[in-house]
């Protein structure tokens, strides 16, 4: 066993356990031992103990794991009762493991109160804890099989009365009631549950949670603002509903019924459906008491459920951010969303823009929406990103835009769009003058283009001797675009692919800051600074440069023991095709070999695999798919740095990535890249 990964895996347990689960009474540790037995972690919630042992490392005998467990429980809970109370009446023991393998081999049934749990359901428990702290142990201990939560975490019995509407109507061949009421935020967090498919019940339909989402809508939430749209809920069979009066729906004959459901308060048994991220957006507000608009279904299976969990998020179309920025024009004028919206309805709608029906503004534009490249939500979202009017007065980037004088944001706004004019006017110039107007059309008119030339336009507005008119800007970027075009003569499409992605993007655009840097010394320093531009020496790139070094002399080797002409006979005709233009291009120098590319080391192999390699990789019991899935893993990772001539600085944990793949595809020819430094030196 990894002692390490076992330590880690400990402190992971006593963190929950102790900080998130917050738990009465807790312990674990190397040094906790309870009737001899060593306890990694336990805590004590009320009426109820959870014991866990943790196990990991490269063998792990669940069986044995299980019996000593087992053999040890009686004596446990007695400790446990005398150390903590009489009071303990419920345990439950966990073995959680940190290779699923290791439960795949275990087939052996397990006793009721001993529960394994594998590493993905560990880090949904985590996940879970950490969005919604203590409430999250009512889900553990319904997923551990407690019958009675209540019981099981002593609370007194009661019932919560709210006000409800009550529809009936026929569906499936039966009839349902649909009920529609206000909770308290509060209520639904304690009372709910989400069937996470994380959750090992039968017919649990709900994705994992989303932690970036859930700090958004606490954002929003903390603002002041409120969600109008309903939660769904199933509501269990002991909800009952007591009519008060009814009333006919005109012209429909169905009856709605106004009333009062009585809920009793029993810990995760209102199954959400719908809107969890909503309600768990509450859990670390001081809105708690805040009421949801809340529809209630009755006696549905989990499968009925999931349907409707699937039909909402298949059939509800969400509302285009375009029309919403296009919006905010109209209902927040004095707001910041409100007069960026107004920057870019002018960049499209004014004569005199360059940008003039470049844009696609939902009110205002002419042609459908097909028809244009760039977008009014992506040019909004990319001035908020870049903090671009913070820096078109030279507020610090900390400064929030809801923060700043309203005459202020208009003046930086009339000073983005006349610069931004400018900037592409300029930009249009040059693009003619050095023969590139396919640049102009694909890269600069598209939303990645656009939002590349904020990033840089940002820069402009923090350089002291920053151009203001249109020919200053042309005689300014002149010189570093000619370098740009001419450094990637023929990768147009690829810079096209790589700025889908908001890194991709910054990306792209430090490669041009650094060009314009080259001209101008003092231009974008801070910038490039902080983006550590580095070299080809770096660790990623040597690792990347053996790797391919090491292929081709395997390559080599192996086909020359089948033929002594191998590089006519044994290549694949268009990886040959291509490696000798490129090896013509720079007169002939070295060997084609030399000049093949890291997609084309796998089509090789897979061409020769029956006569030079399979005999190799046989003896790692490993086949051809294996070895082409670690290729595309690596050459994923290549292209993620490659593509921008190293300005983006990969990170350690890519690194060691890469190393690990090249030791998997290298390992048969016994070459590992332990030997990288030793050969460096």
């Amino acid at each position: 066993m990894s002692q390490g990964a076992w330590k880690n895996l400990e402190r992971q347990m006593l963190r929950l356990v102790s900080k998130h689960l917050q738990a009465d009474d807790f312990g674990g540790g190397p040094k906790c031992s309870i009737g001899g037995y060593q306890i990694d972690a336990y805590g004590v919630f009320a009426k109820t103990a959870l014991i866990f042992e943790c196990k990991t490392g490269k063998r792990v005998n669940l069986k044995q794991a299980v019996d000593r467990l087992s053999a040890a429980r009686t004596i446990i809970r007695r400790e446990i009762r005398h150390e903590h109370g009489r009071h303990i009446k419920y345990f439950r023991f966990v073995i959680v493991v940190g290779k699923t393998e290791d439960i795949a081999k275990h087939r052996r049934r397990m006793p009721k109160d001993i529960v394994v749990w594998t590493p993905k359901y560990f880090q949904s428990v985590k996940s879970l804890a950490k969005a919604i702290n203590r409430r999250a142990l009512l889900y553990i201990l319904k997923e551990l099989h407690f019958k009675d939560l209540r019981e099981a975490m002593a609370m007194p019995r009661a019932k919560i009365r709210l006000p409800a509407l009550r529809v009936k109507r026929s569906s499936n061949q039966r009839n349902e009631s649909i009920y529609a009421f206000f909770a308290p935020a509060r209520t639904l967090l304690d009372l709910g549950y989400v069937a996470r498919l994380e959750s090992n019940l039968p017919s649990a339909y709900q994705r994992l949670l989303n932690g970036s989402r859930l700090k958004a809508l606490e954002d929003y939430i903390n603002a002041g603002n409120s969600f109008k749209n309903s939660v769904v809920v199933n509501l269990p069979d002991n909800v009952k509903f007591v009519r008060k009066s009814s009333a006919n729906l005109t012209p429909s004959p169905k009856k709605v019924d106004l009333g009062v459901l009585k809920i009793p308060v029993v810990p995760a048994s209102l199954w959400i459906i719908d809107g969890q991220h909503r309600i768990y957006g509450y859990n670390s507000t001081q809105k708690l008491d805040s009421p949801l608009s809340v529809i209630g279904v009755q006696f549905m299976t989990t499968f009925e459920q999931g349907k409707i969990f699937v039909d909402i998020n298949k059939n509800q179309k969400p509302v285009d951010p375009n029309l919403l920025w296009d919006l905010y024009f109209h209902l927040a004028p004095n707001d910041y969303t409100g007069i960026i919206s107004a920057l870019v309805r002018d960049l499209s709608c004014n004569r005199q823009s360059k940008l003039y029906e470049k844009v696609y503004v939902p009110e205002v534009s002419q042609k459908a929406r097909k028809d244009y490249k760039i977008y009014m939500a992506n040019v909004c979202e990319a001035v908020v990103k870049q903090n671009l009017l913070q820096s078109a007065l030279r507020y610090s980037s900390k400064t929030r835009l809801e923060d700043m004088p309203i005459k202020r944001l208009r003046e930086a706004s009339a000073l983005v769009y006349r610069r931004l004019n400018r900037l592409y006017r300029a930009l249009h110039d040059l693009c003619s003058q050095l023969g590139q107007t396919v640049w102009w059309r694909r890269f600069f008119l598209s939303n990645n283009g656009i939002s590349i030339v904020l990033r840089v336009l940002k820069e402009f507005f923090t350089y002291r001797k920053a151009p203001s008119t249109q020919k200053a800007f042309r005689v300014f970027l002149k010189d570093p675009l000619a370098n740009y075009f001419s450094l990637m003569t023929g990768r147009l499409d690829d810079i096209l692919k790589n700025t889908s992605s908001e890194g991709g993007r910054e990306s792209v655009a430090i490669d041009l800051l650094i060009q314009a840097n080259n001209v101008h010394g003092n231009f974008a320093v801070d910038k490039l600074r902080e983006a550590r531009k580095i070299t080809r020496q770096d660790l990623f790139f040597t690792t990347i440069g053996f790797f391919e070094k090491n292929m081709r002399r395997i390559i080599k080797e192996e086909l020359t023991k089948l033929s002594a002409d191998w590089w006519e006979q044994r290549i694949p005709p268009s990886v040959k095709q291509a490696a000798e233009t490129k090896w013509q291009q720079k007169d002939e120098i070295g060997e084609p070999i030399n000049f093949l590319d890291l997609s084309d080391y796998p089509r090789i192999l897979s061409h020769n695999w029956s006569d030079a390699f399979r005999v190799h990789y046989e003896k790692m019991k490993k086949d051809k798919n294996w070895l082409n899935l670690k290729f595309q893993e690596l050459i994923t990772l290549r292209n993620k740095y490659f593509h921008f001539h190293g300005s983006v600085t990969p990170s350690e944990q890519d690194t060691w990535h890469s190393r690990i793949l090249i030791d998997d595809v290298l390992k048969p020819f016994g070459i590992e890249t332990a030997s990288i430094k030793a050969s460096a030196a």
